[in-house]
């Protein structure tokens, strides 16, 4: 792995956002499970390491579990 540093990033996701990239993260740790130690081909592990099928399940309850925002502190355009 180059480079080891944790990057944090915080996206909104909608409804459909979010059930999309759950849905994504089981079909992958599928995939693990069912290819055991196969190589795995994707640009996005040439600089990260892939999570492992239990690292998925800790990120996908991460995910279930994070607060939403709070309406109040969010200002759209129409409460300018």
């Amino acid at each position: 792995m180059k480079n080891e540093t944790k990057k944090i990033v915080t996206v909104s996701l909608d409804a459909n956002e979010l059930a999309t990239v759950l849905a994504a993260l089981r079909y992958w740790q599928q995939d693990l499970e069912a290819n055991g130690d196969e190589p795995v081909i994707s640009k996005h592990f040439e600089d990260a390491k892939p999570l492992t099928p239990d690292q998925i399940d800790d990120l996908i309850e991460r995910i279930n579990c994070s607060p939403e925002p709070s309406r109040s502190k969010t200002k759209t355009k129409r409460q300018k």
